[in-house]
């Protein structure tokens, strides 16, 4: 007998399972999926700093961040990327794809600083909840 199973009624998925914690996981996934193919998934990616800037060239995501010399990303074939300024906004149907791209592609290129506010790459509405470091102070 299999782990999980899903059983489709008419225009209702369910699943059963045994481990109560296995059948959520897939009743979330399902949902993901569903969603993905009717609404898309949407991350939207913010480069900020002085100097920072982003391009879209030849489905290439072309970045220069402080260094010397010039950042590329390919955009893979299922995601949508569209530029706006310095905002990068990341559509497709899968959620992991999405999700991967703009953390491990875009956003590790250069993360957002802990010592000084707007500089480095936020999601959209997370510059708020990033707590800055103290630098020195002298204790004199």
């Amino acid at each position: 007998m299999p782990a999980v199973e899903v059983i489709k009624e008419e225009d209702k998925i369910t699943t059963k399972s045994n481990n109560s914690s296995l059948a959520g996981t897939y009743n979330s996934l399902i949902s993901s999926m569903i969603k993905g193919v009717v609404e898309g998934h949407i991350s939207i990616v913010e480069v900020k700093g002085v100097g920072y800037k982003v391009s879209l060239k030849e489905g290439k995501l072309e970045f220069s961040l402080g260094k010397s010399h010039l950042n590329y990303v390919v955009v893979p074939r299922e995601l949508q990327v569209q530029v706006e300024g310095n905002k990068i906004t990341i559509k497709g149907s899968d959620k992991q794809k999405v999700t991967k791209f703009a953390a491990n592609d875009i956003r590790s290129l250069r993360k957002p600083s802990i010592y000084k506010k707007s500089k480095g790459i936020y999601y959209v509405g997370e510059e708020e909840t990033i707590k800055l470091k103290a630098g020195k102070s002298l204790n004199k």
